[in-house]
């Protein structure tokens, strides 16, 4: 009896440890699941200035790849047009329009272009620029008979974009600068504005 326990014993601790070493008891299957982490952005994450007397402000129009800013102007004061220098840093990002249905890389928000030829420009130039303007016609003139009022500065003057490159990976920090612009105020005076007064927020491709 004793050499049959003994037997039994020795049988039931190898298969315990033939079990241990197929992977323990129940639920087959295989390796780690999960979802591999990802690599590629697929979004453009902004967040918006705290600061600046001009500020660019993520519009919501903006998709996970399309991003619309708006530059919203101070809370007091009225102008009649406005123009900025700005620069994209690095290959992550690209200036684009605004909508798909507009030729040019600025949208007009707040001013009266009148009739005739408008004073509209969006260029995008060499390493990352973008030039953009907008001026309302302050006389009158045959082409224009009634002159624009100047409008407030407290609310969002013009749109610009950017889309996300493809192929850019999760975390790549998109720089935004302005280096210089100015403001055509209410009495005519044309007012210098640069990166101390215009403000932009974070951008991060995720």
């Amino acid at each position: 009896m004793n050499s049959l326990r003994v037997t039994r014993n020795t049988l039931a601790a190898l298969g315990l440890s033939a079990l241990l070493a197929c992977g323990g008891g129940g639920g087959g299957g295989g390796g780690g699941g999960g979802t591999p982490p990802k690599t590629i952005a697929d979004t453009l994450n902004y967040t918006n200035p705290s600061t600046g007397n001009y500020k660019l402000i993520r519009d919501s129009s903006s998709t996970g790849t399309h991003l619309v800013l708006g530059l919203q102007g101070p809370a007091s004061g009225s102008a009649h047009g406005v123009s900025l220098v700005l620069s994209l840093g690095g290959s992550a990002g690209s200036w684009a329009k605004v909508s798909g249905s507009d030729g040019v890389h600025v949208q007009n928000a707040a001013f009266s272009l009148g009739q005739g030829t408008q004073m509209i420009v969006g260029k995008p130039g060499s390493g990352g620029t973008l030039q953009v303007g907008v001026f309302q016609k302050m006389r009158a003139t045959s082409a224009n008979p009634t002159p624009a009022n100047p409008v407030s500065l407290n609310q969002t003057l013009v749109k610009i974009a950017i889309d996300l490159a493809p192929n850019t990976p999760v975390g790549t920090s998109i720089p935004i600068t302005i280096s210089k612009g100015s403001v055509l105020l209410a009495d005519g005076t044309l007012a210098n504005l640069d990166g101390s007064q215009v403000s932009a927020g974070t951008l991060i491709a995720n």
